[in-house]
């Protein structure tokens, strides 16, 4: 019998252990800017499921506020992203509205025949990505911006994405930023050639937005002038803003930060950054919309969380969007 000598052996191992394959890698996530890294890899095949993350509907339709504002709120649900931010996103021109994700198609139905209804899968979003872009000629545009009046052009105003799987204390839900930015048209390019992907141009933080989107839901974004007040065909109207626009109030007092009404009407006539990219410049107007449909797999739930989906989807709607 051959006696290997004991150094060989534990050369061998070595070489052996050190050919075996790596473990996964772990995947960043990025929350409120900070990344983080996971300690193990044991829970990240739940995150990162190729079958969960964002969908992303586009639709445009005729340019009706009255239906659209009517529409939506038929089917709207109650739980907001807060007053205060509704409220910013509606001075810069933006509607973010949840619904019942069963009662889509009879939202669009109601909106109207689209002349365009596509549906692009997006999963994981862990870097900045262009969602809708609007181009500014080198005539520019006098945009409202944060109550002021300030001209661009030319350039792109384009709305940024980035979602992720998020674990929470009820379960599993897709974390979603937007963030509108203005984009000059020569932005230097090497920097992403030495692979810097940090956002280049201004970006409009005043209006960002980060909500955590819940399975069984969807979420409409679309553009509407801040002075349009929705109202459903019955008794229901959209929340009151904190601060509507003066012309909505009709107050012949001096607005309270101190501006003529000169500058109150250069600022109503502005327009908004949800206008610019959501409200089409043809004939007859159209109207683009961003429905956002969270896809987070059944086994990705906790056992407590199927069932009270189940038990959801068989009560129904809430009250305030039962139809």
């Amino acid at each position: 019998m051959i006696r290997i000598p004991r150094s060989l052996k534990v050369l061998a191992a070595a070489v052996f252990t050190g050919c075996a394959s790596p473990q996964a890698p772990s995947v960043p996530g990025v929350i409120n800017g900070t990344v983080l890294r996971p300690r193990s890899t044991e829970g990240l095949p739940r995150l990162i499921n190729t079958t969960s993350g964002l969908e992303v509907r586009r639709w445009v339709i005729q340019d009706d506020p009255n239906r659209i504002g009517a529409a939506l709120m038929k089917y709207w649900d109650p739980k907001e992203v807060g007053p205060a931010r509704t409220s910013a996103l509606r001075r810069s021109g933006l509607r973010f509205v949840r619904v019942r994700a069963d009662q889509v198609d009879a939202l669009l139905a109601e909106l109207g025949l689209a002349s365009l209804d596509v549906t692009a899968w997006h999963g994981q979003i862990y870097d900045w990505r262009r969602l809708q872009q609007y181009w500014i000629g080198s005539g520019g545009v006098e945009v409202a911006v944060d109550g002021r009046v300030v001209r661009y052009g030319p350039g792109w105003f384009r709305l940024m994405v980035r979602t992720w799987t998020v674990q929470m204390e009820d379960g599993l839900y897709l974390n979603l930023e937007l963030l509108p930015q203005f984009q000059p048209p020569h932005a230097p390019r090497f920097r992403k050639l030495l692979g810097d992907r940090t956002m280049s141009g201004e970006v409009f933080a005043s209006i960002a937005l980060e909500v955590q989107l819940e399975a069984g839901f969807a979420y409409v974004l679309t553009g509407e002038s801040p002075q349009v007040q929705w109202r459903e065909n019955g008794d229901r109207s959209e929340p009151p803003q904190e601060n509507p626009p003066p012309d909505s109030v009709g107050s012949p007092q001096r607005p309270a930060d101190g501006s003529s009404k000169a500058d109150q009407r250069s600022l109503a006539a502005a327009a908004t950054i949800g206008e610019l990219l959501f409200v089409g410049q043809t004939q007859p107007p159209t109207r683009n919309m961003l429905v956002f449909v969270p896809k987070i797999s059944t086994p990705l739930f906790p056992r407590g969380q199927v069932a009270a989906h189940s038990l959801s989807a068989e009560d129904g709607p809430p009250s305030a969007a039962r139809k």
